[in-house]
C-alpha cells in the first residue's frame, strides 16, 4: 500500500518541460550565435581574398621591376594608336608566362587574330578573388570578337584624364616618346602609385545601345583607358559614373574596406575610400614635388 501511494505521488508530479517563451529564447540565442559565426567566416574568407589580391599586385609590380632591370625602363602603358599592346603584355615573361608571351606578335595589333586569342586567356594573377566577374559580352555588341579576358588591375598613368594628358604617373603612353624609369620618379618610389585595382562595379555603365548592365571593361591585354590603364581623375572607388566618364578609368575595388594599390617600390597597401582626393592625386604623380606620403 505504501508503494502504491509512493507511485501515485510520483505520478501526480507535473512533468518538467520547456515553456514556449524558453524555447523562443533558445532559438533566438542560437540564431545570434549562427549570425556571429557566419560573420566571422565571411570576414575570414574576405581576409584570405584580400591577401591573394595583394599577392597578385605584388607579383605584377615585381614583374614591372624585372622588365625595368632587363630593358632599363618600365613598359609603356600602351602602344598608343598603333598596336595597343598593354604594359601587362610586355610583363608576361617576368610572370613565368614566357610561352604565352612568345605567341604575341608585338608588331601587330592586339586585335590581330593570333594576338586576340592570347589576350582571351584567363590568368589567375590578373584576377582578384573578391571581384564579381563581368557578364559575357552580348553578340550584338560592336567589336565583341575583340574582347579579351577580364582582369582586376590597371597601371597608373597619373592624375589627369588619360585621353587629354599629361601622363604624369609611373607609366606613360608610347606617344609620350620616352618610357618612365625609376630615376624619373622624383617624388620617391614609396610615394608613387604603380598599379592598382579596377572592377566591374559601375552601376550605370551599360552595354552599348542596351539597358544591360556591363559595369566596366577591365582586360589585361588591351592598352586602353578603362581596360588596363587607370588614373585618379575621377571619384576614387566609385560604384557608378559620377563626373562624366572619369570613373570609367579611376581605380575601384570589390573589397569592402578599400582599394589595394601597389607602389613603385613594389609595396602593396590598401587605400581607404575616404582618402583625400588631393593626397591621392599627389600619390598618382611621379614628379609633382608634393609633400604627400603614402598611408601606412
Amino acid at each position: 500500500m505504501l508503494a502504491l501511494r509512493s507511485f501515485s505521488a510520483a505520478s501526480a508530479r507535473p512533468r518538467e518541460a520547456f515553456t514556449l517563451v524558453e524555447l523562443l529564447v533558445v532559438i533566438a540565442i542560437i540564431g545570434i550565435l549562427m549570425g556571429l559565426l557566419l560573420s566571422a567566416v565571411q570576414a575570414a574568407r574576405e581576409s584570405g581574398r584580400r591577401t591573394t589580391c595583394q599577392n597578385n599586385l605584388r607579383q605584377l609590380a615585381l614583374a614591372m621591376h624585372m622588365h625595368h632591370d632587363a630593358r632599363g625602363h618600365f613598359p609603356f602603358a600602351s602602344q598608343w594608336r598603333t598596336t595597343f599592346h598593354s604594359a601587362f603584355n610586355y610583363a608576361l615573361p617576368y610572370l613565368e608566362l614566357s610561352n604565352l608571351a612568345s605567341r604575341l606578335d608585338f608588331t601587330q595589333s592586339v586585335f590581330y587574330g593570333p594576338n586576340n586569342l592570347v589576350i582571351k586567356e584567363n590568368l589567375p594573377v590578373f584576377l582578384c578573388p573578391s571581384m564579381e566577374l563581368p557578364r559575357p559580352v552580348p553578340d550584338q555588341t560592336h567589336g565583341a570578337s575583340y574582347e579579351g579576358a577580364p582582369a582586376s588591375y590597371a597601371v597608373c598613368v597619373g592624375s589627369e584624364n588619360p585621353w587629354r594628358g599629361p601622363h604624369n604617373g609611373a607609366f606613360v603612353f608610347s606617344s609620350d616618346q620616352f618610357p618612365t624609369t625609376l630615376g624619373r620618379i622624383q617624388d620617391g618610389a614609396s610615394n608613387t602609385l604603380l598599379l592598382g585595382e579596377m572592377d566591374y562595379g559601375l552601376k550605370n555603365y551599360f552595354f552599348r545601345g542596351t539597358s544591360d548592365l556591363r559595369g566596366g571593361v577591365v582586360q589585361w591585354g588591351i592598352g586602353y583607358p578603362g581596360f588596363s590603364i587607370a588614373t585618379t581623375a575621377g571619384v576614387f572607388n566609385a560604384q557608378a559614373l559620377v563626373s562624366g566618364y572619369d570613373e570609367f578609368h579611376t581605380f575601384r575595388s570589390d573589397h569592402p574596406n578599400g582599394v589595394n594599390m601597389a607602389f613603385a617600390d613594389a609595396a602593396v597597401r590598401m587605400l581607404s575610400p575616404g582618402i583625400d582626393a588631393a593626397v591621392l592625386d599627389a600619390l598618382a604623380t611621379r614628379n609633382g614635388q608634393e609633400s604627400a606620403t603614402a598611408p601606412q
